[in-house]
């Protein structure tokens, strides 16, 4: 991503080049992609992706096959289980 700054679309101020990680949801469940290129605003924390970063995030969502930097065990926790020790 290109180290030229530029006003932040939700608040004006000029973003910071930075890289970043994100998750998302996919048909393969759960992935974590890291080493992200992004524009980033200290002020909002609104984060933009420049096209290039854009579609290759959209690749590894779609499941194209590419081998994982490596995986982790993540664990999944229930409000509901919670809530049925009276904890909440």
């Amino acid at each position: 991503m290109s180290d030229t700054q530029f006003p932040c679309d939700e608040c004006g101020a000029e973003t910071e080049a930075e890289v970043t990680k994100t998750s998302f949801w996919a048909d393969q469940g759960l992935i974590v992609i890291e080493d992200i290129p992004a524009r980033v605003c200290p002020q909002c924390g609104e984060i933009f992706y420049d096209d290039e970063t854009s579609i290759g995030i959209q690749q590894i969502i779609a499941g194209r096959p590419v081998k994982p930097k490596r995986e982790i065990v993540v664990p999944v926790f229930s409000l509901e289980d919670l809530r049925k020790t009276d904890a909440l």
